[in-house]
């Protein structure tokens, strides 16, 4: 088993000591079985609240949404699509924001 592999879900299966039993599957086509500890439900939303702000219902965090600003330019040598970071609300980087001959 890798650590890549992905629970089948149509495969749980609770049991009545409140374990679940069930199968994950690795990128090979392998199944393997897994038993999994009973938990409990959180009282109010996600137990990752604090570690994992982009994992809540609703809008992204403004730290968040920054890093996932790009560019939306095409570089010249390649056409693909430019890696730098783009102001929030902003189309284009610094670089492109300047040059006149914008490809995207």
């Amino acid at each position: 088993m890798s650590s890549s592999s992905i629970p089948d879900p149509a495969s749980l299966v609770e049991l009545d000591n409140g374990w679940t039993l069930g199968y994950a599957v690795d990128p090979d086509g392998v199944s393997w079985p897994w038993l999994l500890a009973p938990h409990e439900a959180p009282q109010a939303g996600c137990d990752c609240a604090r570690c994992a702000p982009h994992e809540q219902a609703g809008r992204l965090p403004p730290a968040v949404r920054v890093r996932l600003s790009r560019c939306e330019a095409l570089t010249r040598s390649t056409g693909e699509r430019c890696r730098n970071a783009a102001s929030v609300g902003e189309q284009l980087c610094y670089v492109h924001a300047r040059s006149e001959s914008v490809t995207g």
